[in-house]
């Protein structure tokens, strides 16, 4: 995302949408003819994420330009679009993966042979069909129209450079570089809380299938419960960002934390319940719309609309190390406590994201932190002579 981030500004936005989404249809291509598990983690997840990485923060650094007073609704309905993907896709995958709607065995949780035989002709269908949406995509992203053409690269590569380096205006009471925002109370809080609430809903959204599974749920009810939960996902995003802008972040987060801490109950004790699972796993990745609404609004309010999208490629990191830790829970965890104290143990992990809540402050007083470091700076040049 930081790499993505220092493209746009080299090449513009049209270039760099063209060549992450280029990367994400060709990798879904190739993918299709890997028959070795190694060369697809190789193709499919590195070089489709990277080309999503660069795509990701494209449109909302579009979008802030235009309502740069409206970050937390901006973000929502940009980020919603990437929720409500996964919802039409979901249909789409099952369709032509499981057309018959076969069902898992309990024990070993593997479908027949005929259902892996459609998953090449699934990823060459998936490249076409993200191939076109592509156009569309690259076709409506533009800038206000009074912004400096994207072309102009030398400017851009010394506003990129401006906002890399700490030596910008001092007296601007914003946050005026990378290195300076990287290094606050702010970041680590938000890296950490991002981390801790969102490794239950990526768990969840990864493995709510393998769930269902044990409890003997066929796949066409749990395609439809995750397609449900994957509309919440993306079509409330506009709304966790639009009350964002209203009541305030931690004010919103705090919601969402309850909210999802219920969840995890419900998902600890559902068992062979089917409208409790539907109704937990629905209203988790509802809650988990949210995070992916709510940290890259705060992350342009916190620092600053220009370094804004650059910061919060920096909070992902957050997102990404708690998508690895979903597979260690899968592999590890829960096959040796179970699936209710896995679940406790998510429910842990929100209450400490609580507690990171309560330390957060968002209203930094950027100036003074520089006059602050200033002082500082000066005292110890002053008192080298007597050491």
């Amino acid at each position: 995302l930081p790499m993505a981030y220092k493209l746009a500004d080299k090449l513009g936005e049209k270039k760099t949408l063209i060549l992450g989404l280029s990367l994400v249809s060709i990798s879904a291509l190739l993918a299709s003819f890997i028959k070795s598990l190694i060369a697809f983690l190789l193709v499919y997840p590195t070089l489709g994420g990277l080309g999503a990485g660069m795509v990701y923060t494209i449109p909302i650094r579009c979008g802030w330009k235009f309502f740069p007073k409206r970050k937390g609704m901006v973000s929502g309905i940009i980020v919603a679009g990437f929720g409500v993907g996964p919802f039409i896709f979901n249909f789409i995958t099952q369709a032509l993966v499981n057309p018959n709607d076969e069902k898992a065995d309990k024990h070993t949780k593997l479908y027949e042979e005929s259902v892996y035989q459609n998953v090449p002709a699934m990823f060459r269908w998936l490249a076409l069909m993200w191939f076109i949406l592509s156009l569309f995509g690259i076709v409506l992203v533009r800038n206000p129209r009074d912004e400096p053409q994207s072309d102009s690269t030398g400017s851009q590569s010394e506003e990129v450079e401006r906002l890399l380096s700490p030596d910008s205006n001092p007296n601007e009471n914003q946050c005026l570089s990378v290195k300076e925002g990287l290094k606050t109370k702010q970041y680590l809080l938000l890296v950490s809380m991002a981390f801790l609430s969102l490794s239950y809903s990526l768990f969840l959204i990864a493995f709510y299938k393998t769930i269902g599974t044990g409890y003997s749920f066929d796949d066409f009810f749990m395609t439809t419960v995750g397609a449900v939960g994957l509309f919440c996902n993306g079509a409330f995003r506009i709304f966790w960002g639009s009350m964002m802008d209203v009541w305030g972040f931690k004010r919103v987060f705090s919601c969402l934390l309850v909210v999802q801490s219920c969840c995890i109950l419900l998902m600890a004790f559902a068992e062979r319940y089917v409208v409790t699972y539907a109704i937990a796993v629905i209203v988790s990745l509802f809650c988990e719309g949210g995070h992916f609404a709510l940290f890259p609004g705060e992350s342009g309010v916190l620092f600053g609309g220009k370094l804004g999208t650059m910061m919060y490629s920096f909070v992902f990191i957050g997102f990404s190390v708690a998508g690895l830790v979903g597979i260690l829970f899968d592999k590890v965890i829960q096959p040796m406590a179970g699936n209710r104290a896995m679940f406790l143990i998510f429910l842990g992990m929100t209450g400490l994201t609580a507690v990171l809540l309560y330390l957060f402050d968002d209203k930094v007083d950027w100036r003074a932190k520089r006059q602050r470091k200033t002082v500082a700076s000066g005292l110890e040049e002053d008192a080298k002579p007597y050491l």
